[in-house]
């Protein structure tokens, strides 16, 4: 490095605008159309994965703030405006909050890895639904790319939807 070297202005590089969406339960990965649910695996909701746990502990796949709450779902916008929505189970809403514990609160901010919910794997099998619990970009049309990874088993953490701003 010359004397004049550290006058000269350098570029920073651009801030990456891919974000990475995280598993929220372990399991076996598969795409929307694969599912039995029709609104999720239209993609009318929006665009992501979905997953048939092994566990039963819901975590946040990004950090942000919690915008909604129900038994069985929660939704999460980052704060580069990704909005990401976690919902277990198909047709849970008609266990109205029975076998599920939410841990977090509308308004709250959450940190990726933080638990959202648990549920009752037995009680939503017992109810006579499927567990799956699906990971949603809901504003999927304010992204230019919205790309879930290919089947296959995934662990709390590892990267199942990349998303493009």
């Amino acid at each position: 490095m010359g004397l004049f070297d550290r006058f000269k202005k350098t570029e920073d590089k651009p801030a990456s605008n891919v974000t990475e969406i995280l598993a929220p339960v372990d399991g076996e990965l598969v795409q929307l159309s694969e599912t039995n649910e029709p609104v999720f695996g239209s993609e009318m909701m929006g665009k992501g994965c979905a997953i048939n746990p092994t566990s039963s502990t819901v975590i946040s796949p990004i950090s942000g703030k919690v915008s909604v709450v129900m038994p069985h779902a929660v939704g999460i916008i980052a704060d580069n405006g990704v909005e990401v929505m976690v919902h277990v189970g198909i047709d849970t809403v008609e266990m109205k909050g029975d076998g599920f514990d939410v841990k977090v609160a509308q308004g709250d901010s959450v940190t990726c890895g933080q638990e959202l919910l648990t549920f009752s794997r037995e009680k939503v099998a017992k109810a006579g639904h499927p567990d799956t619990t699906f990971v949603i970009i809901t504003n999927t049309a304010e992204c230019a790319e919205v790309t879930p990874v290919a089947n296959c088993t995934v662990k709390v953490g590892d990267v199942v939807v990349s998303v493009t701003k």
